[in-house]
């Protein structure tokens, strides 16, 4: 049995991304740049175009969609003492400076090669790039994935007691029930909806498995797979799969994959 729950959420998800104020801000430091080689150029009495000082200083729009990246995969690691998660920090700062470099150089010369007579050559640009912005570049990028993390650490260990959820709404038609969560065996992804399962129903509900997780109580339900989220108590066996995934066989006999990739999250089962 099958019910759709329609949720009309009162506020926006202080977790989403908002890439408006990212471009934002990179636009600006491209024209305080752009202005600064301005300055410069009046103070030193140089030539100054438009043109190449937009393009060089368009290095710092690689920033955004690189940082992005470099975050989603700083939280894919899992760390067991700081130092480690300083070192990872600081080996994928050094390679994201690096891939920044290189991006940009490649970028500018192609561009240059379109607009430019005679073209840049690759080596000067990234030379220059190396010599004048690898400093920032790479502070930025060993920080950047720490800052988020203890942003994230923050706001899961601010939540107030009274904002996990005991009990979920159902709009089943004209009604609205309540289910306690402490008897939800399982939430599971089925596109575009998740599907809470308890006492042999589903209810298909059109929050994000990251939305219901954000409600329910760390110490009872725990994310262990990108499409599953399980209740501790409703755990009967785990079954390995010799990779370090796992099956795990609920009380109901219900089986959920238990993915390595989210170990840290219920490693305690194992023990």
């Amino acid at each position: 049995m099958q019910q759709t729950i329609t949720h009309r959420p009162f506020e926006i998800n202080s977790s989403l991304k908002k890439p408006e104020l990212w471009i934002g801000i990179i636009v600006l430091a491209i024209g305080l740049s752009i202005f600064q080689d301005y300055v410069y150029s009046r103070v030193q009495n140089t030539g100054f175009y438009l043109s190449e000082s937009l393009l060089y200083n368009s290095i710092w729009g690689f920033l955004f969609p690189l940082a992005l990246l470099q975050i989603r995969l700083f939280k894919r690691l899992h760390f067991k003492r700081r130092f480690e998660k300083l070192g990872a920090s600081i080996a994928l700062g050094g390679a994201f400076t690096l891939l920044h470099i290189i991006m940009f150089s490649a970028f500018f010369v192609t561009v240059s090669y379109f607009v430019f007579s005679p073209t840049h050559h690759f080596s000067h640009i990234f030379n220059a790039a190396l010599s004048n912005q690898f400093y920032v570049l790479v502070l930025f990028y060993v920080f950047i994935p720490l800052i988020a993390s203890t942003v994230k650490n923050s706001n899961q260990n601010g939540q107030l007691p009274n904002e996990i959820s005991e009990k979920i709404n159902v709009k089943i038609g004209l009604k609205t029930i309540a289910l306690r969560t402490e008897i939800i065996e399982f939430i599971s992804t089925e596109k575009p909806y998740s599907k809470i399962n308890l006492g042999g129903k589903e209810y298909l509900d059109n929050r994000t498995l990251r939305d219901l997780e954000s409600t329910l109580n760390s110490k009872l339900f725990v994310r262990v797979h990108r499409s599953a989220i399980i209740n501790k108590n409703f755990v009967n066996e785990l079954k390995s799969r010799q990779n370090g995934d796992y099956d795990c066989v609920l009380k109901s006999g219900k089986t959920v994959r238990f993915s390595r990739h989210y170990r840290a999250n219920w490693q305690d089962l194992l023990q």
